[in-house]
């Protein structure tokens, strides 16, 4: 599981899976920890909103459904849009 917290927003995970895609889609590639300092929250916010209009009709497989890309990202996306009006971090990590 992939733990996503901010002291603006609630805490949210993933699975590792799902969580290595919403990484990717901020241009990172480590899931075991990362941090986005509060100075670049809203450079962030405009890289993943990039990657969503371009993720809108990318499907991630899932066991037996499939879910719209840009619909994983929401809970992230809000996060980072809580962190950029409290001016505050975000980071995630990798929980067994």
């Amino acid at each position: 599981m992939v733990y996503f917290k901010c002291p603006a927003s609630a805490t949210f995970f993933t699975t590792r899976r799902i969580g290595l895609e919403m990484i990717r889609a901020i241009g990172r590639e480590d899931i075991s920890s990362g941090f986005i300092a509060k100075e670049d929250i809203s450079a962030t916010l405009k890289t993943i909103h990039n990657k969503k209009i371009k993720a809108t009709n990318q499907e991630v497989e899932f066991e037996k459904d499939s879910v719209n890309l840009s619909a994983r990202l929401f809970p992230f996306i809000r996060m980072l849009e809580d962190a950029n009006k409290a001016t505050e971090f975000v980071y995630w990590v990798e929980e067994l």
